[in-house]
């Protein structure tokens, strides 16, 4: 929810006057906020943690096993599937905004006013298009199985392709609605996403590996706003964003292949 409405408030307030700047500055107060709730519940857990019995060695040895090559299989394709997100999703708003808005006008005043109202039209669409991949997190936290979390996976990641593709030819209103089905699908990898890092990581490095595969993900996937932002043509962008997807998919029929199970 908070991915989907950060653009929808800033749609809001620079409509209704604020710069930039402000908002900024107003995106730092949860963060403050939730920092210090954080730091208060870790005390509080302190002092829990000091009366819970230790887990028996059995215990202990059965959660700290570890599936190292399907982990940073995982990896690498989360660094896929987050180069796809930041490309596309750095320059949403951008992408939905009607084309030629801002250069209907001849005036300079105008034209600053008119590229102003497109930038906040595109963030108010954009914001539509995140609530639809809210609704997807959702799904897939329901439906996720985990004796076939690896097969559901390679579904969600390939289920992008098409609609990658949509986006590429889409115009007017087709682009949102290909947009918002793209969100749907693609969020939808992040609950499986999560609970395969626990399935293959070992209970003693276990935030170690949620923190090294998320800076991979979303730190060197990152690139695909760069990647994004030096390509023009848009049928290229999403054409590579597609293929790209393709590629993770098929590392996910690889983990499928190492972790099929007969029950």
């Amino acid at each position: 929810l908070g991915i989907g409405l950060a653009p929808l408030v800033a749609w809001w307030l620079i409509g209704h006057g604020w710069t930039w700047r402000q908002y900024y500055w107003l995106l730092a107060v949860p963060g403050l906020a939730l920092g210090a709730t954080f730091v208060l519940l870790d005390r509080s857990d302190r002092m829990r943690r000091i009366d819970l019995a230790p887990l028996n060695a059995a215990d202990s040895m059965s959660e700290d096993r570890a599936d190292w090559r399907s982990f940073f299989t995982l990896t690498i394709l989360a660094m896929m599937q987050g180069f796809v997100y930041s490309a596309v999703m750095s320059f949403l708003p951008r992408y939905l905004t009607a084309s030629g808005t801002a250069a209907e006008t001849n005036s300079p005043g105008n034209v600053e006013t008119a590229t102003v109202a497109a930038q906040t039209t595109g963030m108010l669409w954009a914001s539509g298009a995140l609530l639809a991949g809210c609704v997807g997190q959702y799904l897939a936290g329901r439906f996720a199985k985990r004796s076939i979390l690896e097969q559901q996976l390679t579904g969600v990641t390939i289920a992008n392709v098409p609609f990658l593709l949509w986006m590429a030819v889409a115009d007017g209103t087709q682009r949102f609605i290909a947009a918002a089905l793209f969100a749907l699908v693609h969020f939808m990898h992040q609950p499986i996403y999560n609970t395969l890092i626990a399935k293959y990581s070992p209970k003693s490095r276990r935030s170690l590996c949620y923190g090294f595969s998320f800076a991979m993900g979303l730190g060197l996937g990152s690139l695909g706003a760069t990647f994004n932002g030096y390509v023009v043509d848009e049928r290229v962008t999403y054409g590579v964003l597609a293929a790209t997807s393709t590629l993770a998919a098929c590392l996910g029929v690889t983990l499928t292949a190492w972790n099929y199970h007969i029950d």
